[in-house]
Formats: structure tokens, sequence, C-alpha cells
């Protein structure tokens, strides 16, 4: 074998040994770092849908500097069967916040400041509120949030099982998890918790 052929299996042997631990240390980081997900039923429309799937991150730095409005998922003890169940929704409120909402349109007000929310349509920010709510500090005098304590809702307000009733006041160690990226769309089938797409099949938890 000449020098020169030496010379190129090195060079190609270094160049093979740098892919694999490029793709070594990707799966790895993806592993440490983040968790598939999969959305099942309609309480975020129309920011997320029905099998949408995509990545959370799931790293204590992610779960410890959650800002408003970003959209978490989180365990939920569901007293009905006594199973726990794994919802999605929008962080609205802050630890050591008073939150208000007006009945009359749904407009937020944080400390008593008006906070915009532009990912919701005036139609759907008037469905905040309903005869259920009737009474709810929220609605009324404002609603103080306590260290670790975060208050969610759906985007879908007509629709969905949040901070506003059953699933109450969510609790830093409740967050598993902070949505980074949505790839898509898949087909769900909850019996088995798997999504397809195309000839590809995820498996992963289910977000409600």
């Amino acid at each position: 074998m000449s020098d020169q052929t030496k010379k190129v299996l090195k060079i190609i042997t270094n160049v093979l040994l740098v892919l694999l631990f490029v793709v070594a240390s990707s799966v790895l980081v993806k592993n440490l770092m983040y968790e598939e997900v999969i959305v099942s039923g309609s309480s975020m429309n129309d920011t997320l849908v029905d099998g949408n799937f995509g990545l959370i991150e799931i790293t204590s730095w992610a779960k410890n500097s959650i800002s408003r409005f970003q959209i978490i998922t989180f365990k939920y003890q569901d007293n009905t069967n006594d199973k726990e169940r794994l919802l999605v929704k929008r962080v609205i409120g802050l630890p050591n916040e008073t939150m208000r909402i007006d009945p009359q349109n749904g407009d937020l007000y944080i400390n008593e400041i008006k906070t915009e929310q532009f990912f919701l349509s005036e139609v759907n920010k008037r469905l905040t509120y309903s005869y259920e709510y009737r009474g709810s500090e929220l609605f009324l005098q404002g609603l103080k949030l306590g260290e670790e304590e975060y208050f969610v809702m759906g985007d879908n307000r007509g629709n969905s099982m949040d901070s506003r009733g059953a699933v109450g006041i969510v609790k830093s160690d409740q967050i598993t998890g902070v949505l980074k990226v949505i790839f898509g769309k898949c087909e769900v089938d909850l019996e088995n918790k798997t999504c397809r797409s195309g000839t590809k099949e995820y498996r992963s938890w289910m977000f409600f």
C-alpha cells in the first residue's frame, strides 16, 4: 500500500470518526434535553391541533425559567378515574403575581396592568368566562399566585380544562417540559399512543 493511499485512508477514517462523534453527541443531547410529544385533543386550537407532534425541553433550566405565554406540559391527577394525565396549556400567570380577567370581554390584567393576549381572537377571548366560573376570584377582585405557582389556560377557551376549573393552579414540580418546536401533523392512535405521518410512526407521551 502506497503512502498516498495510506494518507487518504487516514483522512477518511478521521472524517468518519468525527461524523460518528457528531451523531452520537446529537443523540445524547436530544435524549437528555428533549422529549417527543404528540398532541391529542382540541384544548389548544388553533395554536396546536390534534395530531401535532414535536419536542419539549425537559432540562431543569427550561422548567425553572418559564416566561408568560410559553406553552408547557405538566402532570395532572384526574380524580374522576384516579389516573395521572399529561396536559399541555399556555402559561398565563406567573409566581407571586395577581391576575384578573374581565368577565365581560376576557381582557387579562396582571398586577392590574392590562396584558395583551396576542395569540387569541376576540371571539375566543370572550369565551374565557362562562357561568360555571361565577364567584371565582379570577373574575372578581383578582387571584393571587404563590411561590412556584402558575396559572394556565388552553387557547381554545371555550373548550379547555385548565386552571379556571378542575385542573387548578399548577405547581412547579408538576411541570414536565416546555414546548420548543412542532414538526407537523400526524394521525393519532390513542389506544396504542402512537402517531403516524406517512411511513413514519412516532410513539410518545400524549398531551390533551
